[in-house]
């Protein structure tokens, strides 16, 4: 319709409000009382029809203030039904939690009118079915005006079931009650559930049930249990908290009766709440109460589609249960679980039995005998961890698994990842990523592929030539040899005997190759593997035994007879019997009949003609025949394969039987029955791995990732090729799943105690002691865990170190049993560790937060992740400071903790020379600290270098006056001391020596008793540092300087570590002792470059070249230099532009001296650098003969030095190019002022050297100290 038409002589359109698949809204006028209608109008196709229908006349019926109004319906002149409704001015509450959410209040008010409306549909007769949050309509977008709409899968409360839409229930999935998602019968209390599920998703912010795909929420919703409030918002009352629990229990009686009983209990727990002025009591830590535990499960999850793709194509329930009836009969016969998800899914759990592979091997073969038989039937499989629950499994394996099945592509079974590895070598797989494609089984005796290679069998050459050489004897001599292989899964049995068949094979042409495979699923068949073995020498195919019936399989064991001579034979049709193979046309003679009705002459007839059958294959030519996993074999196979063995003592066979070392559990004495050699497999050697690495990888592999694969595998040869598959897929760093799951199954083979054990000790990762694992496991006698922690070592899933803490053996055993922990009993141990290593004083603040982030609780875990950053800063970390103060900054932190966070990023990134970011970062630290404190010093100090580096003094004056005029009480601590000398090394590049005194005055006040070793360090540094350049008084600094070298053993701050040393360098510099000074730099420089401080190493650096220079080390000087010219940093490019112009000099090229210096004045505007740069273009200027110009730089590089303070080497150089200047041009009596003046000073500085060395050094080895003496000789 279109606006301006009139609709049923009443409601006049005014414009199409919105649109969906199933039809419109149109907004409309009610021309009989002026009020605004909202007309739906349908379009879509007939089932959709009926539903419409039905929604208008349940409206109809219900007339509550909280219920949207009806107003009419009928069909719109062109045909489509229509429903007349109140128009409706707000938002639903689905667009409301998206946005912003609800208050508690407005939640309780919203729930509230929920409730009030379902009470009166209720009491109606009339049950929803479909409440969800886009049902809920906020009307003005106020939560206490709720309107409820969409009744269109209302329904009367009679008790019926419905066809459904094929792949879903009719109802939401993540709301709907779990009767309504099995297909049962449906009463109020299902609305009930809806009402839970909005009231959680509202109190918490996340839906109650969610996955990837509807058939994932489905099976959450019907295999797990409803989550909790608190444990997802704390603050929230006990009493909300369980009133949400109520509402959601999984069966209907166990909820309210009805939405009127809702609102009953709704009042009592608002009445609590609104009486509560303080957010509840934070709950106690969750409970380790459970002792639950993750288990291992392959799970077949099926669905029944529809086989027309019509939308209107439906599916019956009684279709899917007969689609789903051999599912049933699977779980029946393998011990495994049916579960069932809706009316057209279902789900098949096998839980952990003897190996991984054994589990997804049933689950293989149990898909295969689904698919393609029914191709309506759509199968998906994964393998992994889950919680084991009454109902099923729960986790993230059904999360996959739907995932799988929910996809359109590609046709077959999918499977995952970890399905796919432990498969992979008795099935035929495609694609190269999940989902995979199980297409079929192997052959026994397939080849060996790793990564489409075919993979050696390395370190079994010793067992190899054993087998061979049982087989030579057997052929040689004619006789029956017996060879038991067993080993543990995973170790490489299949492997070998997959070597020797193809050896076997090459070496012998006439030989006779037969496999049988004894299967979980026949342990307790009677005779499955004497039935394979027939069937395998008969060349009756496994899927000809699944597939076809008795009279085919007859038809090809009586050809076979024939071919052996024995059509006749007396025992045939008892073969045939074992078989189940029909050889006698459907007519059983005489022999046959009385053994229908003697079971003991039943079963020996059948075991007779085993034998003979055996007995007449065998004399047709040498063989070798392998029996599989006999430790699943039944007790008739294994009867009738040693009667055999006997019988055929003197025939030229090799019997290889395959076995776990369990095996002798159920057949005690197996090796001496089959009267067989016993060949025991043991792992793999390191060098065997090794080479099966390098075969793989290449030679080139790096040593280390070769070690880490051969360690990790621990001579298990499944784990190794899982492990260099990861490598080569470049997912080194991972674990893969497969390998874990293999590993927990060895777990679970461990009792229940030594299990909750090895959980609680995971808790803790790579070490942990007796102690703390009592703690956890809230165990009385550390003793006892002790002596089972011990046991576990022998049992080498666990190994003890010196200092009587224990660790697991290996990174995948710890990883297995992490992974056994359901996701809340995790969450709940980590909180209980963090508590126990803060009692007991941890000093890695790093550990304890680690253990809150993985409780799920990000503010507990800040102010550790605070205290973890400053750690590291101090032991010089950088990169886990920089990693800790991000998870800070991430765990939501605020305020002052959100200001040291940000600071600690600050300095990380200035000393990895990013000034922008830390010049950014830092002011939004100085915002959030408190004026004045360490930490606001600190973040100040960061902006001040960074705007220095940057060249952005007009930024930093404001900053420098707070840093400066701050008063403040200091503390002799190491952090203070630090602020202070890298504050006087800013001022020293801002060429603000004045303001040095009140700074170090400041330290000196603050050098009370102290208990802090750095705090001493830092504040001989500082008196060193500001000796230097503030006061000129070399004879101090150099007295400072000793001070602190002598304490720098005592310390670990390598930042101090690098300052003391680069500052003491060049104190001995300006002494002259260079080759001291050197020794000194080369030291800080390491240690910077080790800690990651990449700025301060090249600091360092540059000024070490500087020294070389004035040493007259050119060349290892411009070795310095080489890197430091290119520097992004620009004033370490531009001091070592500096050194640079330095080295033009003394090799005598003043021009490129000159050059090179104007560059450096014309770029740089801070004052230590114009005076070092107009020294330097002085000299220059004299050695060109300028000296006009060498006269303007000197005085007024000495009028700058003046004012900044600093090096009196540089003092010295401008006096030498002043005195040479005024020489130059006539200006005698000036020169010998200005000389005379100089030499004074030197005298001056010599006098406060204590050192004698040091005062030699000053006058002869500073090369402008010894001129000015030499000039002064000259004068005489």
């Amino acid at each position: 319709m279109t606006p301006g038409e009139l609709l049923a002589e009443r409601f006049l359109i005014e414009a199409v409000a919105a649109t969906g698949g199933m039809g419109e809204i149109l907004r409309a006028r009610d021309v009989d009382t002026d009020a605004r209608v909202a007309i739906k109008v349908m379009i879509a196709a007939s089932v959709d029809r009926d539903r419409f229908e039905r929604e208008a006349r349940v409206l109809r019926k219900l007339e509550h203030p909280r219920i949207v109004r009806y107003l009419g319906h009928g069909e719109t002149p062109g045909g489509a039904p229509y429903l007349a409704m109140e128009w409706l001015d707000g938002e639903d509450l689905e667009h409301r939690l998206s946005e912003r959410g609800l208050s508690t209040d407005e939640t309780l008010a919203m729930t509230q009118g929920v409730a009030e409306a379902l009470a009166h549909a209720h009491a109606q007769g009339i049950v929803h079915r479909d409440i969800k949050p886009s049902n809920v309509f906020l009307v003005g977008g106020r939560p206490d005006s709720v309107k409820l709409i969409d009744f269109g899968i209302a329904r009367g409360q009679a008790r019926t079931r419905a066809l459904t839409r094929p792949g879903a229930v009719v109802g939401t999935a993540g709301y709907m009650a779990p009767e309504q998602a099995s297909g049962s019968e449906v009463g109020p209390q299902a609305d009930v559930f809806g009402i839970g599920c909005i009231l959680f998703e509202c109190l918490t912010g996340r839906p109650a049930f969610d996955g990837a795909t509807p058939l994932a929420v489905l099976a959450k919703l019907l295999l797990g249990d409803p989550p909790r409030v608190r444990d997802i918002r704390p603050s929230i009352s006990t009493a909300l908290d369980e009133l949400t629990q109520r509402l959601m229990r999984r069966e209907p009686s166990e909820r309210p009766a009805d939405a009127g009983a809702v609102l009953e209990a709704l009042s009592d727990v608002a009445s609590v709440v609104r009486a509560t002025s303080i957010p509840a009591p934070a709950p106690a830590r969750p409970s380790l109460g459970t002792r639950a535990e993750q288990r291992l499960y392959s799970l077949v999850l099926c669905q029944l589609r529809a086989p027309s793709a019509s939308p209107d194509a439906t599916v019956s329930v009684d279709d899917a249960s007969a689609a789903f009836a051999p599912l049933r009969e699977a779980a029946e016969q393998l011990g495994g679980q049916i579960v069932s998800l809706g009316p057209v899914g279902a789900a098949l759990a096998l839980e952990s039995r003897g190996s991984a592979t054994d589990q997804a091997e049933l689950a293989a073969r149990v898909a295969l005998g689904l698919f393609p038989s029914r191709e309506d039937v759509v199968v998906a499989i994964a393998t992994g961890t889950a919680e084991s629950t009454a109902r099923g499994p729960s986790g993230p394996v059904v999360d996959r698994a739907s995932h799988l099945l929910e996809l359109r592509e590609p046709r077959g079974i999918r499977i995952d990842e970890v399905t796919r590895s432990l498969l992979r070598s008795s099935f035929e797989i495609r694609g190269d990523r999940e989902p995979f494609l199980l297409v079929s089984e192997h052959a026994h005796d397939a080849g060996y592929f790793l990564l489409g290679k075919p993979s050696p069998c390395v370190g079994r050459d010793r067992e190899l030539a054993l087998l061979e050489a049982s087989l030579a004897e057997a052929l040689d001599e004619r006789v029956l040899r017996a060879v038991l292989v067993s080993a543990p899964p995973g170790t490489g049995k299949s492997r070998l005997i997959a070597e020797h068949l193809a050896r076997a094979r090459a070496a012998h042409a006439e030989l006779r190759v037969i496999v049988a495979r004894a299967e979980p699923a026949r342990a307790r068949s009677a005779l499955g593997l004497a039935r394979q073995l027939v069937c395998a020498t008969a060349g009756i195919s496994a899927a000809m035994t699944c597939g076809e019936d008795a009279r085919a399989r007859g038809e090809m064991l009586r050809a076979h007879l024939a071919e052996l001579g024995a059509t006749d034979a007396p025992w045939a049709p008892f073969l045939g019997l074992l078989a189940g193979a029909d050889i006698e046309g459907g007519e059983a003679g005489p022999t046959m009949l009385a053994a229908q009705h003697d079971p003991i002459a039943r079963r020996s007839g059948i075991r007779d003609a085993f034998v003979a059958y055996l007995d007449r294959w065998s004399s047709r030519g040498p063989a070798l025949i392998v029996l599989e996993d006999l430790h699943w074999c039944d007790p008739g196979s294994f009867e009738h394969v040693v009667a055999a063995a006997q019988r055929l003592a003197q025939r030229p066979l090799l019997l290889v039987a395959v076995a776990r070392p369990d095996v002798s559990e159920t057949f005690p004495s197996v090796g001496r029955d089959l009267g067989a050699l016993e060949l025991r497999l043991s792992g793999l050697t390191k060098r065997a791995a090794e080479k099966l690495v390098r075969s793989v990888l290449g030679e080139t592999a790096p040593v280390p990732t070769v070690d880490r694969i051969v360690a990790l595998s621990d001579g298990n040869a499944f784990y190794l090729e899982e492990l260099i598959r990861f490598v080569a897929e470049g997912r080194g760093n991972e674990l893969p799943a497969s390998v874990v799951a293999m590993a927990q199954v060895r777990l679970l083979g461990l009792e229940d105690a030594d299990r909750e054990l090895i959980r609680a000790a995971s808790v803790f990762g790579e070490r942990f002691d007796a102690a703390s694992v009592a703690v956890l496991m809230q165990a009385d006698d550390v003793e006892v865990v002790r002596s089972r922690l011990e046991r576990l070592c022998r049992s080498e899933i666990l190994e003890r170190s010196d200092n009587a803490t224990y660790g697991f053996r290996h990174a995948l055993l710890l990883s297995a049993a992490y992974g056994m922990f359901p996701d809340e009993e995790r969450r709940a141990a980590h909180l209980h560790a963090a508590t126990h290593l803060i009692a007991r004083n941890e000093p890695d603040p790093a550990l304890v937060a680690a253990h809150f982030v993985r409780g799920r609780d990000p503010q507990s875990a800040v102010p550790w992740l605070v205290r973890g950053a400053h750690a590291a800063l101090d032991g010089g970390d950088l990169a886990d400071a920089r990693k800790l103060a991000q998870q800070g900054l991430d765990c939501g932190a605020t305020g002052e903790a959100k200001g040291h966070l940000k600071a600690y990023q600050a300095y990380t990134a200035g000393m990895s020379g990013n000034w922008i970011e830390s010049s950014q970062l830092s002011r939004e630290a100085v915002e959030l600290l408190p004026l004045g404190s360490v930490g606001w010093f600190r973040a100040a100090t960061n902006i001040l270098v960074g705007d220095a580096t940057l060249g952005r003094l007009d930024n930093s004056f404001e900053i420098l006056q707070k840093v400066t005029s701050l008063e403040v009480t200091p503390a002799p601590t190491g952090p203070y001391g630090r602020t202070v000398t890298m504050l006087i090394s800013i001022l020293m590049l801002f060429g603000q020596a004045q303001l040095i005194p009140p700074l170090e005055a400041r330290l000196e006040a603050a050098s009370g008793p102290t208990e802090d070793a750095a705090f001493p360090v830092w504040r001989q540094t500082t008196r060193a540092m500001a000796g230097m350049v503030a006061r000129g008084d070399l004879g101090a600094a150099l007295r400072a300087g000793t001070e602190a070298s002598r304490a720098l053993p005592s310390v670990s701050d390598p930042l101090l570590a690098v300052v003391a040393r680069l500052t003491f360098g060049r104190v001995l510099g300006e002494s002259g002792l260079y080759h001291r000074a050197i020794e000194w730099f080369e030291e800080g420089e390491a240690i910077a470059r080790q800690s990651h401080m990449l700025y301060l190493a090249d600091w360092t650096s540059v000024v070490c070249a500087a020294v070389c220079v004035h040493q007259g080390r050119i060349d290892y000087a411009a070795h310095k230099l080489g890197p430091l010219l290119d520097a992004k940093n620009p004033i370490i490019r531009l001091l070592a532009e500096l050194v640079h112009v330095g080295l033009h000099l003394n090799e005598g090229r003043p021009a490129e001296a000159r050059e090179l210096a104007d560059r450096v004045l014309d770029e740089s505007s801070l004052p230590l650098l114009a005076a070092v740069g107009r020294q330097m273009r002085a000299r220059a200027h004299c050695a060109l003969g300028d000296h006009v110009a060498a006269l303007a730089d000197a005085e007024k590089g000495l009028e700058l030095r003046a004012r900044i303070g600093g090096q009196l080497v540089d003092r010295s150089w401008m006096q030498v190019a002043r005195c040479e200047a005024l020489v130059a041009l006539g200006r005698v009596e000036e020169a010998q002022a200005a000389l005379k003046a100089a030499i004074a000073e030197v005298d001056e500085v010599t006098q406060s050297l204590d050192d004698p060395d040091a005062r030699r050094a000053y006058r002869e080895e500073v090369a402008p100290n010894a001129r000015l003496l030499a000039m002064k000789i000259a004068q005489q």
